[in-house]
């Protein structure tokens, strides 16, 4: 069970019996709490949660029950799981003796020890809704009207805490058969037993999997191709374990659905986006296996047997129920008996209510899964202990922490002490060797290095993008640093410190919100007034703040104009001023993304003109601040393109020019003749004579000359007979 369920367990039974028409409820009341008052419904609902936290009262209920049903209940309370589909129910109380596993579920549901689960219990932070379906008049109404298939029952925590040390009593109880004398185990053999860590580590490998790149998943719930070859191509999710025993179909797609189940991975639509570890990752190991336990029968997309389950026509999974009633078994033995798995699972498969039409079942699933299961997935969880016949074949029995983990024992092998474990190296890389580590220090190291291989000795690397996430978890570089040097074997390079400040020294602190709401004003002064008023909104520039919720905004306060889609393209709302470097903005048009561009090349200018324009200049200092910053002229011309519609100005191009490889402006001294008429000056610019001495016309009666010219130009004209009045030469800057 997860701990958000332990926390809001009360409110999920009110909301439940909620569900209850008034006939029912009281009949339910009735037999749980057997009231000597005619309550009122409200009351009726309250005295009944109390009466789940009453442990005399509750212990004394279920030892009026019959020893069939107590059974069911330590069965779903050793699994861990506070829900289960009604199949699965019926499922188990067969599988533990009872002919009609439906009538076990009435009894335990109209006792009020079980509850239809009508409130969609799917969250794990926060609250379900409760859904909109039609009062329940009678459980058998409650079945029959949808049909068995899919509906599910949510057994509350005090129920589950106060029945798991029921003893389990199998009717049918496992007796290993005829020669099992024979079946021995080697005397010089070791009892294999995993660390446990393999599933804790190969998730955190998934979690910065699934960071870098989300997993997508079709309609129907499979995933895309691409993505299943990934999780099926990534050695470090899909490969054996080291340890192995045996190999596992698909195990990261099981992996996968368990990090769902844990909050690990959290479905967006159609893709799964990483989550967040489990708070049972600072309880310590036995915590984390508990929960990967209990998410085990949930999962209905992947099987020991055939690996994934992609076909939406077949989603029958029998391997849930059979596997757990497996495991009881083994607990239900003593705790040193061994046990040979591939006999157990015929002992399964006599009881299962599944398998007893055998000829409509694919021969693939008739045999091996067990093995599969006990020897692959519970054996890497640490609830199965192994070793071998003289033979070579296995043979299984319940760990103590399997017993621990079914509420069987408290006690367990398990040591959660953290040794120095760490080698950190001057290249960056960390060496975390696996006998020190538990699942806190897994996540700790997953948030700031990158996982490259796991093994005896897991493979990591410490990089920019590592180190940002980790601070952007909230913590700092002394806390980096403390973590390296507490559990390192030597000191921490300093290399190494250098390049983790540096890194922080870069990062900035961003906040990100999911969602949110922009508030735009007209004037700076006018978000101020807002402000002053009470607006729940965070000031994020002058004219700009955002709110998460606008439940605490009475907008009728407010002049709304219009929303804003800031997935189109930008508007067109700036226009340049005569002067080629004077940018005006309407405001009226403008937007957020607006505000912050503008300053990384332009200054604002104070204008108070009108409240419904803003104003900016480029001057060669804002250009070259948006060059030191990465602002090209390539990027600005584009920006230009955007939002005024055309390139960028002349002035603009000179100022850039100025800063750039272009060839400098040259200057000359030039000499101005000034003529009487046009038509001279057409006879001047015409007659080679005198134009090969012109250096330029600049209108219709003046011309341009070098010094070294004009002498020519002069001797030219008074051969022609030209008479030539002079006056004091102009010079001119071309």
């Amino acid at each position: 069970m997860t701990e958000p369920i332990q926390k809001i367990w009360p409110e999920l039974v009110r909301l439940i019996l909620g569900r209850y028409d008034e006939k029912l409820l009281r009949e339910v009341v009735q037999r749980f709490l057997r009231p000597r008052n005619q309550w009122p419904v409200e009351e009726l609902i309250d005295r009944c949660v109390e009466a789940f936290d009453n442990t005399v009262l509750l212990n004394r209920r279920l030892k009026e029950l019959d020893e069939s049903r107590k059974t069911l209940l330590a069965a779903l309370a050793q699994s861990g799981q506070c829900k289960w589909k009604l199949g699965q129910l019926i499922e188990i109380s067969m599988c533990l003796g009872q002919e009609d596993g439906l009538s076990a579920v009435f009894d335990l549901l109209n006792q009020g020890f079980l509850l239809p689960d009508v409130v969609n219990l799917e969250q794990k932070d926060r609250l379900p809704k409760p859904c909109k379906s039609p009062y329940i008049k009678s459980f058998e109404q409650w079945i029959g009207f949808p049909g068995p298939e899919g509906l599910a029952i949510f057994l509350p925590p005090p129920i589950s805490q106060r029945s798991i040390a029921f003893p389990l009593s199998l009717p049918q109880k496992y007796e290993p058969p005829e020669g099992a004398e024979l079946l021995e185990p080697d005397p010089i053999a070791p009892v294999l037993q995993a660390d446990g860590m393999e599933f804790p580590l190969r998730m955190s490998v998934l979690l910065q999997m699934v960071h870098k790149d989300p997993l997508r998943k079709n309609q129907q719930g499979g995933f895309f191709k691409r993505d299943l070859e990934n999780l099926r191509a990534n050695s470090m999710l899909s490969s054996d374990p080291s340890d192995r025993l045996i190999e596992v179909p698909d195990l990261g797609i099981l992996l996968t659905e368990i990090g769902l189940k844990l909050g690990i991975l959290i479905p967006k639509e159609s893709e799964l986006h990483p989550g967040t570890f489990p708070a049972s990752w600072d309880e310590g190991l036995l915590a984390v296996l508990t929960e990967i336990w209990a998410a085990l029968p949930a999962i209905d997309s992947w099987n020991p047997c055939t690996g994934l389950n992609d076909n939406p026509e077949d989603r029958s999974n029998p391997y849930n129920s059979a596997c757990l009633v497996a495991v009881l078994a083994l607990g239900n033995l003593p705790p040193n008996q061994w046990v040979d798995p591939e006999f157990l699972e015929s002992w399964v498969i006599d009881h299962h209510p599944y398998w007893k039409d055998r000829e409509s079942i694919r021969p693939s699933r008739l045999k091996g899964w067990l093995v599969k299961f006990l020897l692959g997935i519970a054996f890497q969880i640490r609830m199965i202990q192994a070793t071998k016949l003289l033979g070579g074949k296995y043979l299984v029995r319940l760990s103590p922490v399997g017993r621990s983990i079914l509420g069987l024992q408290k006690e367990n092998d398990l040591q959660d002490v953290i040794a120095k474990t760490l080698l950190v190296q001057p290249n960056l890389e960390i060496l975390a060797f696996r006998q020190g580590l538990n699942p806190a220090l897994a996540r700790d190291l997953t948030n700031l290095a990158t996982l490259k291989s796991i093994g005896p000795a897991c493979q990591l690397l410490l990089e920019p993008e590592s180190v940002y996430f980790a601070l952007e978890t909230g913590l700092r570089y002394e806390d980096i640093c403390g973590l390296l040097e507490r559990h390192g074997t030597r000191a921490t390079p300093q290399a190494v410190l250098d390049a983790i400040k540096t890194w922080s020294n870069k990062h900035e602190r961003i906040t990100i919100y999911a969602s949110a709401t922009l508030l735009e004003f007209p004037t700076a002064q006018d978000l101020e007034n807002a402000l002053s008023r009470g607006l729940p909104a965070l000031k994020i520039s002058d004219r700009f703040a955002v709110t998460t919720s606008e439940e605490g905004i009475d907008f009728s306060q407010y002049r709304l104009t219009a929303t804003r889609d800031y997935g189109l393209m930008p508007e067109k709302c700036v226009q340049v001023e005569s002067d080629g470097v004077t940018l005006v903005v309407d405001i009226s048009r403008s937007d957020l993304l607006l505000e912050t561009e503008l300053p990384r090349f332009a200054d604002f200018v104070e204008d108070a003109s009108s409240q419904q324009r803003r104003v900016y200049k480029l001057s060669p200092e804002t250009l070259k601040k948006a060059d030191q910053i990465g602002y090209t002229p390539t990027a600005l011309d584009d920006w230009f393109q955007q939002r005024l519609g055309h390139s960028l100005t002349p002035a603009i191009q000179l100022i850039l020019g100025a800063k750039s490889d272009a060839v400098p402006p040259s200057f000359e001294t030039m000499l101005v003749v000034h003529l009487e008429n046009e038509l001279i000056t057409d006879g001047i610019m015409q007659w080679p004579d005198t134009s090969q001495w012109i250096h330029s016309r600049l209108g219709p009666c003046a011309l341009t000359v070098t010094s070294e010219s004009l002498e020519k130009l002069r001797k030219a004209l008074l051969e022609a007979g030209h008479k030539l009045v002079e006056s004091s030469a102009v010079q001119a800057g071309c």
